[in-house]
């Protein structure tokens, strides 16, 4: 529950031969904090009547209007409908019909077009003069949530490099002397040779533990949580063919090539 404006000060209007049931309703409406202007509380003996409707009116910021067959017949309360929708063209105030009973079709052009409510919707009406918004909240959406991996690839001299596995900027794994194969380029091949390939390339970019973490990683991903690879390679070991072990065929080429940096 949410409240939303100040409290306003609403003008209840009504014909006389309704005023039991707007009694009611206009002490509740006292009773929940909605400051109601109601002629039989406002208007004191010897007052100028007009002049006191008026003052209520100028001074409403809503205005509800009791509607009953009777309603159509009382010239009263006909000026003050005539007064409210005034305030409601130039000033932008609110205005609530209120039914008290089914009127079928009898209501005037300006407050058929508006949003009615029944008496007995009294919360509601009361919550709308309130500014409190009852609608369910909206939940914040699910927000994927980001492992970094990442592999790097030291070159160590003699056709071998160590391998360093970091997950979420932390050290997780290391293997040393890891033997790099030369002549590993990757360029149209078939299944068997792309298989091959893959191997020779991931005993280099995954080796032992290397590969048991990042696979042990990767597998307790779920819906909402992404893994973001990054390959750390020298300036030689940047030209591996890394596609071949992080993407399922040749194709889509992934890898991002640089002197120091290949990511994914």
């Amino acid at each position: 529950m949410e409240r939303t404006a100040q409290r306003r000060k609403v003008f209840l209007s009504y014909r006389s031969t309704d005023r039991a049931v707007v009694d009611e309703f206009a002490e509740r409406l006292r009773r929940d904090g909605v400051d109601a202007w109601y002629d039989h509380w406002e208007i004191a003996p010897g007052d100028d009547i007009v002049a006191k409707m008026d003052q209520g009116i100028e001074g409403c910021t809503a205005g509800l209007i009791f509607v009953s067959p009777a309603w159509f017949e009382g010239p009263w309360v006909q000026d003050e409908y005539t007064s409210l929708v005034l305030r409601k063209v130039e000033d932008g105030i609110r205005l609530i019909p209120v039914l008290l009973e089914d009127v079928g079709d009898r209501l005037p052009a300006r407050l058929r077009k508006l949003a009615r409510r029944s008496v007995t919707d009294y919360e509601a009406i009361r919550d709308t003069l309130l500014g409190i918004d009852r609608r369910p909240g909206v939940t914040t959406a699910l927000q994927a949530h980001t492992r970094t991996m990442t592999v790097r690839l030291e070159d160590t001299g003699a056709d071998s490099a160590t391998v360093s596995l970091l997950i979420d900027g932390q050290a997780r794994a290391r293997e040393t002397e890891v033997r790099v194969p030369g002549g590993l380029r990757l360029g149209r091949l078939g299944p068997a040779a792309f298989a091959g390939l893959r191997q020779q390339v991931g005993s280099v970019l995954l080796p032992g533990a290397v590969g048991r973490v990042s696979e042990q990683l990767l597998a307790e991903l779920d819906a909402v949580t992404v893994a973001d690879v990054h390959i750390e390679a020298s300036p030689r070991l940047a030209s591996l063919p890394f596609e071949a072990v992080l993407t399922p065929t040749v194709a889509p080429w992934c890898c991002s090539r640089g002197s120091g940096y290949a990511g994914v």
